[in-house]
């Protein structure tokens, strides 16, 4: 199973069509905020599921969509939000403590801009902004994590 992680896309709509033509196929694309409308305007593949959180910057003009998801998905617990309710741009021990109680494998965010894999459990996972280009991808085998991948376009 492979899974599509962006975050950040801020409008870039041309930047998240690149990134997602070059890793087509995949089975999820999670949008880890400010952007999210960006999908609207994206050819995304039939049968990708898409996951999404209104990141600060989406607050503006999304007002009904969840800052926080956690999602079984190929027999793993995710943690998906923007990351500025956890203070992200001040380390990372809120989300590492919220991904904790809540039970969770991973924890895919955004907000810092900046990729980020920390290991350990749960593992903290930011794939950097897509209007720069960066992005991540998780392959999940037989109920875990084959890889991380951070990747960039040109």
């Amino acid at each position: 199973m492979k899974l599509l992680i962006v975050s950040d896309s801020h409008g870039n709509v041309s930047r998240i069509q690149k990134i997602v033509d070059q890793e087509n196929p995949f089975n999820y694309l999670i949008h880890c905020g400010d952007g999210i409308r960006d999908l609207f305007h994206v050819d995304v593949p039939g049968g990708a599921r898409i996951v999404r959180v209104s990141g600060n910057i989406d607050l503006s003009v999304v007002y009904d969509m969840d800052r926080i998801v956690t999602q079984e998905i190929g027999g793993m617990r995710f943690m998906i939000t923007h990351g500025d309710l956890y203070d992200a741009h001040n380390g990372y021990g809120m989300l590492l403590s919220e991904g904790r109680k809540m039970d969770c494998d991973i924890v895919l965010f955004g907000h810092t801009h900046t990729q980020y894999n920390s290991g350990g459990r749960p593992i903290l996972f930011n794939p950097g902004a897509a209007v720069n280009g960066f992005y991540g991808v998780i392959n999940i085998a037989e109920g875990k994590v084959a890889e991380f991948l951070h990747r960039r376009i040109g």
